[in-house]
């Protein structure tokens, strides 16, 4: 049996935050799947969370945005575009609509795949993006696992 690219996002969507966390995944907020963005595309799954911080001379919100792209195979700067064209997407609908004008807006982007592209620049971009995790999942008998990944680096840099 092949594991698609849908059995991933079934997982995701249909599993409680609890049981993901123990697996490697925290997700964190109110889950969305297939999700429209105009003419931006179809997001696979989309996280929101608002908090509200309450000090006497002011309350603040804030809302914590999340695109999750997944993928079946390998993770790429093609992903990575992806999710940026969604997150663009997401902006300028709420810029249009004058949402979370009073708000300060996180916005997150993770990608998820079955391996990473370590042959091309793409690991040395994830470097230096903020507010982007990447993850890789396995899947087996004990069921689905995830693991993050941080920074890469060459293993001999030549000097």
């Amino acid at each position: 049996m092949q594991f698609l690219e849908k059995d991933l996002e079934d997982i995701i969507f249909e599993s409680s935050k609890e049981k993901l966390k123990e697996k490697g995944l925290n997700i964190k907020g109110k889950l969305l799947r297939q999700v429209r963005i105009g003419n931006f595309g179809i997001a696979d799954l989309i996280s929101f969370k608002k908090e509200t911080s309450v000090y006497p001379e002011a309350t603040y919100h804030h809302i914590n945005i999340t695109v999750y792209e997944l993928k079946q195979n390998e993770l790429n700067t093609n992903a990575l575009a992806q999710a940026s064209r969604y997150i663009t997407g997401i902006k300028e609908y709420f810029k249009h609509r004058n949402f979370f004008t009073e708000c300060v807006v996180e916005y997150n982007i993770v990608l998820i795949g079955s391996k990473i592209d370590k042959d091309s620049d793409f690991v040395y971009l994830c470097n230096y993006i903020n507010n982007l995790d990447v993850y890789t999942y396995s899947y087996d008998l004990d069921g689905i696992t995830f693991k993050v990944y941080g920074s890469w680096y060459l293993n001999n840099n030549g000097f």
